[in-house]
């Protein structure tokens, strides 16, 4: 049972780093030492779970933020089109074009990523 009630408070903390807490203060309002606390926090399971809750809070806001692109982009080119202000379609037609470049330069270097490890999961195949 205690075993169990410290894998929790574990859990429990590494929630309240993930998202920003002190652990003395984390401590002091779970009744559990400081030096116990800062002990724990230092884990490799209690960092994994840290890490862990950071990408699905990441994944999350990504997961937002793509359901939104369509209805900025849609904004934008509404913008550029419509506006009565030249200054406000000009800045909305370098939006568009900026955006697309960089995404452009993501999507570039994301292929050649994709193809160096594939090219290293091959020679790591012939050296095994």
């Amino acid at each position: 049972m205690e075993k169990e009630v410290r894998r929790q408070k574990k859990i429990h903390l590494a929630l309240a780093v993930a998202e920003g807490e002190s652990i003395a203060e984390w401590a002091r309002h779970n009744g559990v030492s400081e030096r116990t606390a800062f002990y724990w926090a230092k884990d490799p399971k209690v960092r994994r779970e840290v890490e862990a809750c950071r990408r699905r809070a990441l994944n999350q806001a990504i997961g937002r933020l793509t359901g939104m692109t369509t209805k900025a982009v849609d904004g934008i080119t509404h913008l550029a089109q419509e506006a009565e202000s030249e200054s406000v379609q000009l800045r909305a037609w370098r939006a568009v074009l900026a955006d697309q470049m960089a995404v452009a330069k993501f999507s570039d270097l994301e292929q050649r990523m994709l193809e160096i490890e594939e090219q290293l999961d091959e020679r790591d195949k012939v050296t095994r």
